[in-house]
């Protein structure tokens, strides 16, 4: 059997190629997929960084499917995303809670900002034929 922390680091490798693709609906499953998993094999910090990243991302899977974000803008997204992830994958293996706490802050900053941003900034798509009820 795999060391429950191997495979909870390749997981936040996976998430990390996911945001790449701008893909934060499968960040968001496979979050909740780790908290699961940490809870099951009693990894406390890891139950609580899973569920950091659970809100970040069901917040920005919302924000890039519900609003008109330019695409330069989802790009930074992404980039900035991608940079925060990035530091969160190479800090986790020293477990150094500062370091943890610093990596998620940034995360959550990131998500905040501009979930806030968007909302001021960018109109919401308009509803598809079938959330308005035209079934034609």
């Amino acid at each position: 059997m795999k060391d429950p922390q191997i495979a909870y680091k390749e997981r936040l490798e996976n998430i990390l190629n996911l945001i790449k693709d701008g893909q934060y609906s499968n960040c968001f499953n496979i979050s909740q997929n780790l908290t699961n998993f940490a809870w099951t094999v009693e990894l406390e910090d890891e139950v609580f960084i899973s569920e950091v990243l659970e809100a970040i991302f069901t917040e920005m899977d919302t924000v890039t499917s519900d609003y008109a974000i330019p695409e330069d803008i989802a790009q930074q997204l992404q980039t900035d995303l991608s940079t925060k992830m990035e530091n969160l994958v190479k800090a986790y293996p020293d477990k150094d809670p500062r370091q943890l706490y610093i990596c998620l802050k940034e995360l959550r900053y990131v998500a905040t900002y501009n979930q806030l941003h968007t909302w001021q900034k960018y109109p919401k798509k308009k509803p598809s034929r079938f959330q308005r009820g035209v079934i034609n």
